[in-house]
Formats: C-alpha cells, structure tokens, sequence
C-alpha cells in the first residue's frame, strides 16, 4: 500500500505530479491521483515534471464508462453515476493552468488520465436532503482558501487519491483527499487541515434503477 499523504514541502517548485499505479492503460502507467502545490508557486519557477505532462491530455474516453449510453436510459445514468474528476476542473482552470506555460491539463470530464466512474453521492456538494457531503464541498473548501489569499503568501499542498481495492479495477471504490493550509507567514493551519475519504457510493435503490439494462462492478465498470 502506498504512503498516503505524502506531500510537497512549501519550498518544492513542482506545481503538479501525477500519482501512477502499477497498471498499463494506453502504454502509460494507470494514474490514480495527483500532488499539488497550490498558491505558493513563483510563476517564474513554477515546474512540471517531463513525464507528468503526458498524463494532462486525453478525450478518449473514461476508462469503466462506456462513451455513449443507448436509449431513455441515458439522462438516468449519467445523472446517478457521475464522471468524477480525480482534479477539480475549477483548480485545473483557475489556480493550475494560469501557471504553466506550455501543456496545459484538459478539464474536461473526457480527461482519461483524471476522471473515473464516480457516483453522484460521492461527487456533489450535497445530496441525500444535506445528509451526505461529496467531494465537491471538500473542494470548495480549498478553493474558498486559495481566493481568499489571493495576492498573499498563503498555500494549499493537496493529494487527491482514487482509491482501487485491485490496480486493475475499472472504478475507484473511494477518493482520498489530504489536504494541507498554510497561512500568509508560512504556518501550517492546523484547524483548517484535513484528510478524508470519501466512499464510491450512491443509494442502492436509485442507482439500481438508473442503471437498469446495464451491469456495474468496482472491477469492470459499467458495461452493457
């Protein structure tokens, strides 16, 4: 098992690096997540390793989800079973891409290398009536930090992790998410910090009937 949380020092350059697996997909290295280092990066220095930058584009489609679903099943699966992005699209637009000068990551949901099959549950801010919190309200909460030091010193180092029970598994079974604050000075913020993970699952009777006529499994995906 990998060691979690392994995070970049406030001094590293490196901005983003990818998380690769044990497991070929398309000859590369299967990506399971990626380590950043947010807000702190002198755009002069800001630095991408060479091998990392092959990760950052692709619209071949999600591994585990077939590219077209057939029929008036189509607005029911794709509203129960989400294509989660690994990297929030809004980190990728507004506090990744701004730094790199040359390849810029694709934040599509189409991204192969930063997106699995991803229940709604999992991926929204909110759902079930407010009960249960998705990835999206941890992302809000480094995005939220980020603008609100905005011409400051202040950084975020974030690891966002897919979580496979076999590397050759289609699905994640759940997300891990560290998350790391630094304040203007420097200080490591305690209070805000946070490590979490986040299950890969929806409400077995709305999924069950959304995804009637297809068969879904952590290992296969979703297939017809």
């Amino acid at each position: 098992m990998g060691k979690y949380c392994d995070l970049y020092p406030a001094e590293d350059e490196v901005l983003i690096k990818p998380i690769p697996l044990n497991k070929e997909i398309d000859g590369m290295k299967k990506n399971s997540g990626w380590i950043a280092n947010l807000g702190n990066v002198d755009d002069k220095k800001a630095s991408i390793p060479e091998d990392a930058k092959k990760y950052f584009f692709s619209n071949r489609g999600l591994v585990g989800y077939p590219s077209k679903i057939e029929g008036k099943s189509a607005k029911d699966i794709n509203e129960s079973l989400h294509r989660g992005h690994l990297m929030a699209r809004k980190i990728i637009c507004e506090f990744i891409n701004p730094r790199i000068k040359d390849e810029r990551m694709y934040p599509s949901e189409r991204q192969r290398h930063n997106a699995y099959a991803q229940f709604k549950q999992s991926n929204c801010y909110f759902t079930d009536y407010y009960t249960r919190k998705g990835q999206g309200y941890f992302e809000k909460k480094i995005i939220d930090y980020l603008k609100s030091k905005k011409g400051e010193k202040g950084y975020v180092n974030y690891e966002v992790r897919a979580l496979f029970k076999n590397a050759s598994d289609m699905v994640p079974r759940a997300n891990l998410l560290c998350v790391r604050f630094y304040g203007s000075c420097g200080l490591f913020d305690e209070q805000k910090t946070f490590c979490v993970v986040i299950p890969n699952m929806g409400s077995p009777e709305n999924d069950n009937r959304a995804i009637s006529g297809y068969k879904f499994s952590y290992e296969e995906g979703l297939e017809k």
